[in-house]
């Protein structure tokens, strides 16, 4: 027996009429409260090919991302971000600490992503650290449009500088570029 493929004609799914482009108001509206927990309902995202570079043991920010959006009563946001790290000086005791803020909040407060131990980002010879990745479920970001942040700090009180997605002092080979990416998630 010859093999048969299951063919559905568009023109069958449209009444007749070739489709030739979807719009919005050609797709059902499903309405909020009918999206099962877990539904993305928004997304952000912030990229820079920059070298960040941080002195001392206080947070700087490396790259912010906001939504457009207030955000719905219950939802959580995935906080995600990617990067490269360095030093810029030598130091044997030099160690970096990275950190998702959200507003002034500390969000590795929690769940100690600021640790060098874990989490963190800590090298002792002259390694750079390429492609890190890490993320962070914000169970409770309240409503509004908070603002999200990728923060560095240097653990060597000040005697050393801490690069975020750079290549050392010599960018000449490239910088990694840096991404930070929220999602709204349907509490």
């Amino acid at each position: 027996m010859p093999i048969q493929r299951a063919t559905v004609g568009i023109n069958r799914i449209t009444g007749g009429t070739p489709l030739t482009s979807v719009t919005a108001s050609d797709l059902p509206t499903i309405p909020y409260a009918k999206l099962p927990a877990g539904t993305i309902i928004q997304v952000k995202h912030a990229y820079h090919g920059i070298n960040t570079a941080s002195t001392g043991s206080s947070f700087a920010s490396v790259l912010t991302v906001q939504f457009d959006n207030d955000l719905q009563t219950n939802s959580k946001v995935l906080v995600s971000a990617h990067f490269s790290a360095t030093r810029g000086t030598y130091n044997s005791n030099w160690g970096g600490r990275v950190t998702f803020y959200r507003d002034s909040t500390n969000l590795g407060d929690d769940f100690s992503l600021a640790n060098t131990s874990t989490g963190g980002i800590m090298s002792q010879d002259n390694t750079a650290i390429a492609a890190t990745s890490m993320q962070h479920l914000d169970a409770s970001p309240g409503t509004g449009r908070p603002v999200y942040k990728l923060m560095q700090s240097d653990t060597s009180n000040g005697s050393s500088t801490v690069q975020i997605g750079g290549n050392r002092n010599n960018t000449n080979y490239g910088n990694t570029g840096t991404m930070l990416t929220i999602m709204e998630v349907k509490g």
